[in-house]
């Protein structure tokens, strides 16, 4: 009957069309937008999804290895793009403290780097040069005037010491120097030994230079640079912040009879192995350094790989099996800490480990927590 009426007038037709189509046409362009906007949030929401699957794979793969190899202490590992950290073990197992990531390590020898990086940023300021010798500033520490700044960022001074704990905290520079100066002893050798007394007489340079303790250098040119917000000192901290050191016997954990490292021992490392700190602040403190807010490419290149041949500088070495790569390893000998690094200079690639178990092969679980993560994100 409509559609007569209109067929009788004729001139009705197109208007008839006309509102039959634009609600039609509306409906089809709400319908459109809101299936779009449901479809990115789906999107959204599954690639949200698909990067915390694969970060509980990866992390339960890490701690299945953590387990196996009675591990204990925390693990940082970058991937391309993506960080991976897991912390396992006990701080103190007799008062059930686990490692969390508040869990502050000492960082042994990688306090070496963060005093190769002071150093040639005062090289940088035209306040010393590489060819600079301690006898300039030290002219009573034995054999300074041929020791040069170079000799003892290399470990070539011909420096030797072994590792003593002081009977006392030392409180200032003087005190750190007299103890360093009677534990040293020095050969005409050229050839490399490693020695902690060369970055404490680093540290002292720096100090002196400066004019200021060098704990106050470390936080003005580096970690107030790089917001690492969890990083102490040995007269910052008191012997229940540290971890209690452990080790692994016929693959159960024991706490040593005795401490095996102070705050004692750490205060008479400036410079060489006195800084404490936790994961994350360290791979903010190799993020920096790799992307050059320490250091430009330049400087960088100066400090830890000065010759063609070099193989170690300034805390870092050349990592044989893994070409473009450099490392960190330190430990107080025999004492239960230790710390490693390895990565790439572009900061693409990371490893970090902080770690309370003392009979545990680190550059070995290093490269094995390396091969895991990077296995399980080439799966995904």
């Amino acid at each position: 009957m409509i559609m007569k009426c209109f067929a009788k007038q004729k001139w009705y037709l197109p208007i008839f069309l006309f509102l039959l189509i634009i609600p039609a046409a509306c409906s089809k362009d709400t319908t459109e937008k809101t299936t779009t906007v449901s479809s990115t949030q789906t999107i959204k929401d599954l690639k949200e999804s698909k990067v915390e699957d694969n970060k509980r794979l990866v992390l339960d793969a890490m701690k299945r290895l953590a387990k196996s190899s009675c591990f204990s202490g925390a693990v940082l590992e970058h991937r391309s793009g993506n960080t991976y950290t897991m912390y396992y073990g006990y701080k103190d197992k007799e008062n059930d403290e686990k490692v969390t990531e508040k869990t502050i390590f000492p960082i042994c020898s990688q306090a070496k780097i963060f005093c190769g990086i002071i150093i040639a940023q005062l090289i940088r300021e035209q306040k010393l040069s590489y060819d600079s010798t301690l006898g300039q500033s030290f002219s009573d520490v034995e054999g300074a005037e041929k020791v040069t700044i170079r000799d003892l960022l290399s470990h070539t001074s011909g420096y030797e010491n072994s590792e003593i704990t002081p009977d006392y905290f030392l409180q200032d520079d003087e005190q750190l120097l007299e103890f360093t100066k009677d534990i040293t002893v020095r050969s005409d050798s050229s050839e490399s030994y490693y020695a902690n007394s060369n970055f404490v007489f680093l540290a002292l340079l720096a100090a002196k230079i400066e004019q200021k303790p060098y704990y106050n250098l470390v936080k003005e040119r580096i970690l107030n640079v790089l917001e690492m917000k969890n990083t102490y000192f040995p007269k910052d901290l008191k012997k229940s912040d540290l971890p209690v050191s452990y080790a692994v016997v016929e693959g159960k954990e024991y706490q040593y009879d005795e401490t095996n490292y102070s705050l004692n021992l750490l205060s008479s490392l400036m410079g060489a192995g006195e800084i404490c700190s936790t994961v994350t602040d360290m791979a903010k403190f190799f993020d920096g350094l790799s992307h050059k807010k320490l250091l430009t490419k330049e400087e960088y290149q100066t400090l830890f790989h000065p010759t063609k041949d070099a193989v170690y500088s300034a805390g870092l070495s050349l990592k044989e099996s893994n070409k473009g790569f450099d490392s960190s390893l330190g430990s107080f000998s025999g004492q239960g800490i230790q710390s490693y690094y390895e990565g790439d200079e572009n900061g693409e690639d990371y490893s970090i480990i902080l770690t309370n178990m003392h009979n545990t092969d680190i550059a070995v679980l290093g490269d094995l927590f390396y091969s895991t993560t990077s296995d399980e994100v080439d799966k995904r």
